[in-house]
């Protein structure tokens, strides 16, 4: 219940947080279906919690403490205009490979229950630039709101590459690093108006690619966010 109650607080916390207010507490109610499964069973609406917009409660706080009615529904109202503005944005990772050899299962295990965000592409930068240019410039026309990950084997200079002509952040991981180090050079020592980031461990690099998109997304958030906790929030059961 803990677990449940926390991940729908990050989330709504952070889809408050991108119109402008504060999520400050929140009430749920717990049951069972019909299949004995624990499920977060209740209607969160302005009686469930409290919030904060220019510094002013817009919940029941103001008609707990003998508001206006005018006053409520103002406030009422206005709560429902902004919460139906609530909406996952199209977002998605791009994850750029020179070749099929270059495996991608780590950024798929890294992903986990993410994984839908995820589309590979499998084009060699240095060996079919223009048809790479095209397809990048495709694909962030499509969701612009989107991260490159480029993973590439011995064409180690793509990732700048891709950065140096995209619009989108480029994430490199040199996939060659521990068998050939100074690989890694390509994606560190970048000319300027080049500003490709480089993670040598896939994971990080799908962690990276996360935050930057978590930034406009309340899932994402939450997600980031649970895990943070999860390890720095030391507590003993009693």
């Amino acid at each position: 219940m803990g677990r449940i109650a926390r991940h729908a607080f990050l989330v709504l916390e952070k889809a408050w947080h991108l119109e402008g207010g504060t999520l400050v507490d929140l009430k749920v109610e717990f049951g069972f279906d019909t299949k004995s499964n624990l499920l977060l069973a209740d209607v969160i609406d302005n009686d469930s919690w409290r919030v904060v917009e220019s510094g002013t409660y817009i919940d029941k706080q103001v008609y707990r403490d003998g508001g206006a009615l005018d006053d409520v529904v103002a406030k009422y109202r206005r709560v429902a205009e902004i919460t139906g503005r609530f909406a996952l944005p199209r977002q998605r990772i791009i994850l750029w490979r020179g070749s099929v050899s270059d495996k991608t299962e780590s950024f798929s295990e890294a992903l986990g229950d993410l994984a839908d965000l995820m589309t590979v592409v499998t084009c060699s930068v240095h060996k079919q630039p223009v048809a790479a240019a095209g397809i990048l410039y495709r694909m962030a026309h499509e969701i612009p709101d989107s991260v490159v990950i480029a993973y590439i084997g011995r064409s180690n200079g793509a990732g700048p590459t891709l950065s140096a002509i995209s619009t989108v952040p480029v994430i490199t991981v040199p996939a060659t690093v521990k068998d050939f180090p100074d690989d890694v050079w390509s994606s560190l020592r970048a000319p300027s108006n080049v500003p490709v980031m480089t993670v040598l461990e896939p994971a990080n690099a799908v962690l990276a690619a996360i935050q930057i998109l978590s930034a406009r997304n309340p899932r994402l958030y939450a997600h980031v966010r649970g895990e943070i906790e999860n390890r720095t929030i030391n507590s003993i059961q009693i």
